[in-house]
């Protein structure tokens, strides 16, 4: 975490050294997050809603009305869900029992450091640039829930998805890309995606048997608000 708030710092601080032109803003909006990998089971893994939000700046060299670069400091809650097919528990004779479900909701919270690369057409702002992020939260609700014939239910833990934070890697680095409108009053509205490269599951740092974290990366889709302070 300290290597990415250096970073944040760096790219905060030399802004008068690097442009005459400058302008501090703040975003926020909606995460509809999940995971991707290759041949990952997409019916066991489900995107989840969150939200973000944070600081940007936005350094445009003198002379030039069509590219800009923008830090940005984000707080991002990121995540999956996943559960399992139901399963029908049947006695001797055939009789249903119950039916059976494994499932949890997984919530990664990380602070993010996007440095974005600005390309103005218009009100049309095309952005893209790497993200680096730091995993500042983790909770896991893992269960399993059995349903009756009746209609009434009951959940017990489900240990066998309750793996701990310390089987995910910290640091995560990606790309992230979009579009938004941005009127000359500095709103606007956009929207924008963001890969991570790298795996959350940490399998050499830990003994085998321990509950393993899935073998796939973060992905985001964003929509959100942003207001840079005119000049």
């Amino acid at each position: 975490m300290k290597k990415l708030l250096l970073l944040a710092l760096l790219a905060f601080s030399g802004v008068e050294a690097m442009a005459q032109d400058f302008r501090f803003g703040a975003k926020g909006g909606l995460n509809y997050s999940g995971l991707t990998a290759k041949g990952i089971n997409e019916k066991g893994f489900d995107n989840k809603l969150g939200w973000h939000a944070g600081l940007m700046v936005n350094i445009q060299y003198p002379g030039n009305t069509w590219f800009s670069i923008q830090p940005e400091l984000l707080y991002t809650r990121k995540g999956y869900e996943n559960f399992s097919d139901p399963v029908e528990i049947r006695d001797g004779q055939q009789n249903l029992l119950y039916t059976e479900q494994q499932g949890g909701i997984v919530r990664l919270n990380y602070l993010e450091l996007p440095i974005m690369l600005n390309f103005k057409l218009g009100l049309l702002i095309f952005e893209a640039g790497p993200q680096l992020s730091y995993l500042v939260g983790y909770h896991n609700d893992a269960f399993i829930t059995q349903t009756f014939p009746d209609g009434s239910d009951s959940s017990t833990d489900s240990p066998i998805r309750q793996y701990s934070q310390d089987r995910l890697h910290n640091f995560d680095f990606g790309l992230a890309g979009g579009l938004r409108l941005e009127g000359s009053n500095g709103a606007a509205l956009g929207i924008r995606y963001s890969q991570g490269f790298r795996k959350l599951d940490d399998a050499d740092t830990l003994a085998p048997g321990v509950p393993a974290a899935p073998n796939a990366r973060n992905q985001v889709l964003q929509l959100y608000v942003s207001y840079l302070i005119p000049e």
